[in-house]
C-alpha cells in the first residue's frame, strides 16, 4: 500500500524521496498554514537539538541520532516535485534553522572569527548547508520546500532565498499586514537567530569552529525521519492509519480544502478564492474538531460511514459531483454550517433563547450524535424550507429524547445514530412543498424512540447518578422553571455548586439514619439527594449533620435548597419523596406521554 525508508535530514533535502527523481517538496496548494510558535514548538525543537549536543559532550560520546518521526509524501505528475502531505511544520522549521546557521556562518567568517587555516573549511560548510535548502544557486535558484498559497512568496523571497546579513532585524520589523502564518515563519527565524547568537557569540577560534561543525553535522547527518510514500495522494485510509499509529491526527481540513478547491478553482476568480480561504480559516477556528465537524456535516447528507473513512468517501464523491455542486457543498459548510456547529459546541453564543436553552441541555449531556440532524435542521431553516418555530420544535424533541433516553435511562445513544442520520439525510431532500408531511414523520420517529413513562420513572427513582454537570443542569432547569429569578447566577459554576445532602463521606451521626453501607451509598447518588448551593455555603456545610446543613441551606437564595429546611430529618423516605417530586418537575420541562397520551 505504501513504501517507506529512513532518511537523514541531509538526505531528505538532497533527495526528498528515494523512490522518485523529485528534488523539491511541494506542500499542497491550499495547505498553506505554518502554525509552530517560537516560544512553543520552535523552542522545543531547538532545545532538543542543543541538548543532544550538550549531552554528547558531557558523556564524551559521539552525537546520538535524533528521530523526528514520520513524514508522509505522495508522488506528483511533475517528476521534480513530491507532495508533502504531512511534515510541513518540522521540515520548514529545520530549513529555517539551516538558513539561520548559513547566515551566522557568513557573519562570523566576515568578522574573522575562525583561524585562517579553517576559514575555507567553514565556508565549505556554509556552502553545503545552503545547497540543501536552495537548489540551483546560479541558474534558477529555488527553495527545497514550496509552501502553499499566500505564504510561499515571503518564505521564498524573505527567508530562504536572499543572502541578507541583517535578515533578523528586517524580519522583526516586517510583520505589519502579513498573514498570521507568515509572521510565525518570521518569528521562527528570529528565534533561531537569537539562539545561535546567545550560544556562540562569545566563542572564537577553534572552539567556535568545532562547535558549529558539530551543529552542522547533527542537522544534516543525525536527524532522522521515516519517509512514508503513499501511492495516491488521496489514499486517506493509509494517511489516517499512519497518523493514528503515532497518536496524531492529520489536519483533515487541509485535505478537504485541497480536494474542494482543485475541483472548482478554475471556475472562480482569484479574489473570490482568497475570500473563500479566509472564510475557511474562520471556520477552522469556529469548530473545536474539524474532523468531527466534517463527519457530521457529510453524514447529514449522505449514507453513514465510519469517521476514519470520511475523507476517502468524500474524495470519491467529489470526483463525480459537478464543480457547481462541490462549491455549493463547500459554501454551505464554511459560510453557514461551521457557524451552526460553533453554537452547538458553545451554546452561550446562540442569540435565540429557546434554541440556546436546548443546546445548553444537549451540551450538559455531551450529546453529539444528534449533530447531523441539527445541521440539517439549521440548513433547512436557512433555506426557508422550515420556519423558526418548526425548527425549534424538532430541536426540543431531540433534546427531550436525549434527556430521557441517555441522561435518565442511561441507554447508549449510538443506537439512535442511524435514526438521526436517516432523518438528517431525508430532510435535505425536501422542499417547501414536501416538508409538512415529513415534519410529522420526524415527530413520530422521535416519539417512537422515547422510553415509556414507567421506564423513565423507574430509572429516575432508582438510578445512581454521578455526572455532576448533568445533575446540575437538571436542577438549574427546575429552579429556573419553577422560580424563574436566579437563572444568570445558576449558569455560573463558579458561584453555584452541586451539593449531596447525604454526604459522600458522612460524619458518624449519619450512620444512625443510614446504618447499611450499601443502602447508604445507593441513596447518596439518588436524584432526590442532590441540591444546589452557593460555593461559600457549600464549603461551610460539607459532610456535617443534616441539622447543621439546614443552617446553611436557610441562607441560600435557591428555592430548591431553602425548601429542605422544612424537613425534620433526612432519610430514605424523604429522598424518595423528593426524587418523585423532581421527576414530575422534570417531566414538565421535558414532557413524556404514557400509553394513554397523558
Amino acid at each position: 500500500m505504501f513504501g517507506h525508508d529512513m532518511r537523514t535530514l541531509g538526505q531528505l533535502f538532497s533527495t526528498p524521496n528515494s523512490q522518485t527523481e523529485a528534488s523539491f517538496f511541494q506542500v499542497p496548494k491550499y495547505q498553506r498554514k505554518y502554525t509552530w510558535e517560537k516560544e512553543n514548538q520552535v523552542t522545543k525543537l531547538l532545545d532538543d537539538v542543543f541538548d543532544n549536543i550538550d549531552q554528547s559532550e558531557k558523556e564524551k560520546q559521539v552525537i546520538k541520532p535524533y528521530y523526528m518521526g514520520p513524514i508522509i509524501v505522495c508522488p506528483l505528475d511533475a517528476n521534480d516535485s513530491i507532495e508533502l502531505i504531512d511534515g510541513q511544520q518540522r521540515l520548514v522549521t529545520l530549513a529555517i534553522f539551516i538558513r539561520g546557521l548559513v547566515d551566522y556562518l557568513e557573519i562570523r567568517i566576515n568578522a574573522g572569527s575562525f583561524p585562517q587555516r579553517r576559514t575555507e573549511h567553514m565556508g565549505m560548510i556554509r556552502y553545503e548547508l545552503k545547497s540543501k535548502i536552495v537548489k540551483g544557486w546560479t541558474s534558477q535558484p529555488t527553495p527545497v520546500i514550496h509552501l502553499g498559497r499566500k505564504i510561499d512568496r515571503p518564505f521564498r523571497e524573505t527567508i530562504l532565498m536572499p543572502d541578507t546579513p541583517d535578515r533578523a532585524d528586517l524580519l522583526k520589523t516586517s510583520k505589519k499586514g502579513e498573514h498570521p502564518s507568515t509572521i510565525l515563519l518570521f518569528d521562527a527565524y528570529t528565534k533561531v537567530w537569537d539562539e545561535l547568537r546567545e550560544r556562540y557569540d562569545a566563542k572564537t577560534g577553534d572552539t567556535l569552529a568545532d562547535d558549529l561543525n558539530k551543529l552542522q553535522s547533527l542537522l544534516l547527518n543525525q536527524i532522522w525521519f521515516l519517509v512514508i510514500t503513499v501511492k495516491d495522494k488521496f489514499d486517506a485510509n493509509t494517511v489516517f492509519e499512519t497518523m493514528n499509529a503515532r497518536g496524531k491526527q492529520l489536519n483533515l481540513s487541509d485535505l478537504v480544502k485541497n480536494a474542494f478547491f482543485e475541483k472548482f478553482e478554475d471556475r472562480i476568480e482569484a479574489t473570490n478564492i482568497d475570500d473563500f480561504e479566509n472564510e475557511w480559516d474562520d471556520a477552522e477556528v469556529a469548530v473545536s474538531d474539524f474532523a468531527s465537524f466534517m463527519w457530521h456535516a457529510w453524514f447529514s447528507r449522505y449514507p453513514t460511514w465510519p469517521k476514519n473513512k470520511v475523507f476517502d468517501v468524500l474524495q470519491k464523491e467529489i470526483q463525480v459531483l459537478s464543480p457547481a455542486d462541490v462549491f455549493e457543498f463547500a459554501a454551505d459548510l464554511i459560510f453557514d454550517e461551521s457557524r451552526f456547529y460553533h453554537s452547538y459546541e458553545n451554546p452561550s453564543s446562540e442569540s435565540k433563547e429557546d434554541k440556546r436553552h436546548c443546546l445548553e441541555t444537549l451540551a450538559a449531556m455531551d450529546a453529539t450524535r444528534c449533530y447531523p440532524l441539527l445541521l440539517s435542521i439549521d440548513w433547512a431553516n436557512r433555506k426557508r424550507h422550515i420556519t423558526d418555530s418548526e425548527a425549534i420544535k424538532i430541536l426540543k424533541q431531540i433534546t427531550r429524547l436525549t434527556f430521557w433516553y441517555s441522561g435518565i435511562c442511561g441507554k447508549d445513544a449510538k443506537r439512535l445514530e442511524s435514526t438521526y442520520h436517516s432523518l438528517a439525510h431525508s430532510l435535505r431532500q425536501k422542499d417547501k412543498t414536501t416538508i409538512s408531511a415529513f415534519l410529522a414523520d420526524i415527530d413520530r420517529t422521535l416519539q417512537k424512540e422515547l422510553p415509556t413513562v414507567d421506564e423513565c420513572k423507574a430509572s429516575f427513582k432508582t438510578g445512581a447518578f454521578n455526572d455532576s454537570k448533568f445533575i446540575k443542569m437538571v436542577l438549574c432547569n427546575i429552579e429556573n422553571t419553577e422560580f424563574n429569578h436566579v437563572e444568570l447566577e445558576l449558569r455560573s459554576p463558579a458561584k453555584v455548586q452541586l451539593e449531596h445532602v447525604l454526604p459522600r463521606t458522612p460524619m458518624p451521626s449519619w450512620l444512625n439514619v443510614f446504618p447499611n453501607d450499601r443502602e447508604r451509598t445507593e441513596y447518596t447518588y439518588r436524584f432526590g439527594n442532590f441540591t444546589l448551593l452557593d460555593k461559600r455555603l457549600n464549603v461551610s456545610v460539607t459532610n456535617a449533620p443534616f441539622a447543621k446543613k439546614k443552617q446553611g441551606y436557610k441562607k441560600s437564595h435557591i428555592e430548591l435548597t431553602k425548601s429542605l429546611c422544612a424537613i425534620p430529618e433526612w432519610n430514605k423516605t424523604e429522598i424518595d419523596n423528593r426524587t418523585d417530586r423532581l421527576f414530575e418537575l422534570s417531566r414538565k420541562i421535558w414532557p413524556i406521554k404514557d400509553e394513554r397520551g397523558t
